[in-house]
């Protein structure tokens, strides 16, 4: 019995909870979530999906990733040339989708992908596609502000990049990221 009296802060009030206070206790509550076990068992609506487990030599078959002595390396954008129609992207892999929109960029230009976008069935998640793109682009920035010279390939896939986050009016970082943050 003393066991079960340990285990009882699970169903204590959220408000027990060492910084939850009455503003974040009544936020809270409006999520449903009022006792502790609820804020462990609640599961955010906006993240991506992680429980499906792709096989890594299914992605290096479809040209994704390239695995180099036990190391796996993400292969650039310019070169996985994905020739695909958009129904037959999973729309669980994110890399995938932004390959095959590089490829589109690069065979048929930004108005395609443009089109590709405002046409999207569902397999293509334009909304977190439009998160990842400029935290690269960023990324990209980042090592250039850092007097880092990018090769040939980053430089194109910044290019890429860049004209994807265009065709949805995405923030173009010039120079700095001071018009960035």
């Amino acid at each position: 019995m003393q066991n079960l009296n340990k285990n009882n802060f699970l169903f204590n009030s959220i408000s027990s909870v060492k910084g939850v206070g009455l503003k974040l206790k009544k936020y809270l509550k409006n999520k449903k979530i009022e006792k502790v076990k609820d804020l462990l068992l609640d599961l955010p609506y906006e993240v991506t999906n992680r429980s499906k487990i792709f096989d890594l030599n299914e992605l290096e078959k479809d040209g994704m990733i390239t695995i180099v002595g036990g190391e796996t390396i993400l292969t650039p954008l310019q070169e996985t040339n994905m020739e695909l129609k958009p129904e037959e992207l999973d729309n669980a892999k994110l890399y995938q989708q932004l390959c095959y929109l590089a490829t589109i960029c690069q065979t048929k230009g930004a108005s395609k992908v443009s089109a590709i976008l405002s046409q999207s069935s569902g397999n293509i998640k334009a909304d977190e596609l439009k998160k990842i793109v400029p935290l690269l682009i960023k990324s990209y920035r980042l090592q250039i502000n850092k007097n880092q010279t990018l090769d040939d390939s980053e430089q194109e896939e910044l290019k890429i990049l860049e004209t994807i986050s265009d065709t949805w009016g995405g923030t173009k970082i010039e120079g700095s990221l001071d018009g960035f943050i």
